[in-house]
């Protein structure tokens, strides 16, 4: 108990410093963090029978941002596409690229997509299509945590075909 109230915690402050454009700035190396957070997830994806897959441009993508609330992003991220796949036939790629000067990190899902109505309130604070989960907090948090960086937060979606989120 005393772990998860930490947890929350530490959750409720990196919010609070998102919202407040606070930044623990440090460098680390972006596509490494992909794969840990990725592999973190991997015992959602086995509940779903959704195959987890990363694609990274290697090693040393050094990123100076806030790891923590970068983490807290790629992961929302990923639950979100695995709770958009249908269960044994889903797939969800995660991409850490250097574009430039920019650094890139997609996620790409083969779910049920998005209407252009769902897209443009998706980043919305407490908007979500979930029936009985999801504070729809997810994809606000993950665009404030963006633009906090610098970036930009953008939804390609076809319904019927899945979602790709790139950050």
């Amino acid at each position: 108990i005393e772990k998860s109230v930490l947890h929350c915690r530490d959750l409720t402050e990196m919010w609070l410093n998102v919202s407040r454009g606070k930044l623990r700035r440090s460098t680390f190396d972006a596509g490494k963090l992909v794969r840990s957070v990725a592999d973190n997830c991997r015992i959602k994806a086995g509940e779903k029978q959704a195959a987890l897959e990363v694609e990274s441009a290697g090693e040393g993508l050094a990123l100076e941002a806030d790891e923590m609330q970068v983490s807290r992003a790629v992961q929302n991220l990923i639950v979100n596409a695995l709770e958009a796949v249908s269960p044994g036939s889903g797939r969800v790629r995660v991409r850490c690229s250097r574009e430039g000067e920019s650094l890139q990190i997609g996620v790409e899902d083969n779910g049920c997509g998005m209407t252009d109505d769902q897209i443009g309130n998706a980043t919305e604070p407490f908007y979500t299509t979930k029936k009985n989960s999801g504070t729809g907090l997810g994809l606000f948090i993950v665009k404030q945590v963006a633009e906090a960086h610098g970036g930009t937060l953008r939804i390609e979606s076809h319904l019927g075909q899945g979602t790709n989120m790139i950050m």
